[in-house]
């Protein structure tokens, strides 16, 4: 029987924010409203020529028990698909906890979040997952690290990964890629998404990567250099920061050492492999300066 290693976080995100119905209204001078609208430019449409108003949003919640359906419907979907596929699986969900290592390597990690709405029923989607489903909440790292983590405890054949989150494609091994379908990483396509992310950075966690580098622009860069391994893809990563930093000068590349600024992205998108002893996992090291 396979480990179905459940990414929560997601799942928890989208029951919460499918629970609710956010609108645009407009407030005008002498206490007139206009409203309410799906979106801003249904607003906009509406107005006079020559008339403004002020918008705001307003946001319509469902229950918390009319949440937790969703989010047990969207739970059961991932089992289901899982069994199909595999057959019986032994489901493991994780939620991540409020500490994250990855803030002592930078303290900007994921603050473009910090002023985010978020949906309303979230934390208590999170508790019911935990209470109901058993979900287990990290300590010093993310659901995604211990995911990654519990797959190499289990070893390639005994696991499937069920995530939306890209990220987790470091990780090789079958995955079921939510409300989209099932994949297969290989340790060579696993090694070369998280050198690709390297390069490209993750902006939804407030990441930089290379100046003017996106995922797809990695790739091309990188492909012809996943035969020469892990070592000729972390060369090429930083002569592409270095050639980027040439190009466009540190007030737009943000960074003043090609090396340094690919090590510290490389630290911040890495998902753990190996448990370490303590609560903070040692940070991840170039292949040209790991102990053989």
């Amino acid at each position: 029987m396979r480990t179905l290693l459940i990414d929560t976080d997601s799942e928890c995100y989208a029951a919460a924010a499918a629970a609710e119905k956010r609108r645009v209204i407009g407030y005008q001078e002498q206490g007139r409203f206009l409203g309410p609208f799906d979106t801003k430019r249904e607003l906009s449409a509406a107005l006079k020529e020559g008339d403004s108003c002020v918008p705001f949003q307003s946001r319509e919640v469902n229950t918390e028990e009319a949440a937790c359906l969703l989010l047990d419907a969207r739970l059961r979907r991932i089992v289901y698909q899982a069994q199909e596929k595999y057959g019986e699986v032994k489901p493991e969900l994780y939620v991540s906890g409020k500490i994250n290592f990855r803030h002592l390597v930078d303290a900007a990690y994921k603050g473009n979040r910090d002023n985010t709405d978020r949906p309303y029923w979230l934390s208590r989607l999170r508790a019911h997952a935990m209470a109901h489903w058993k979900a287990r909440m990290t300590t010093t790292w993310e659901a995604d690290d211990e995911i990654g983590m519990r797959a190499t405890e289990l070893g390639p054949s005994n696991y499937v990964i069920a995530s939306v989150d890209k990220d987790l494609r470091q990780v090789p091994g079958d995955h079921i890629v939510i409300g989209k379908g099932h994949l297969h990483m290989t340790e060579r396509g696993a090694m070369m998404r998280f050198y690709c992310q390297v390069l490209a950075g993750d902006m939804t966690d407030n990441i930089r990567g290379c100046w003017q580098v996106g995922y797809d622009g990695a790739f091309t860069y990188l492909e012809p250099f996943i035969d020469g391994g892990e070592t000729a893809l972390w060369t090429a990563v930083v002569a592409k920061y270095q050639a980027s930093l040439d190009k466009y000068g540190p007030d737009k590349c943000r960074y003043f050492n090609a090396h340094g600024a690919a090590l510290h992205t490389a630290q911040l998108v890495y998902i753990l492999r190996d448990r370490p002893a303590g609560n903070l996992p040692p940070r991840w090291r170039p292949p040209t300066e790991r102990e053989t």
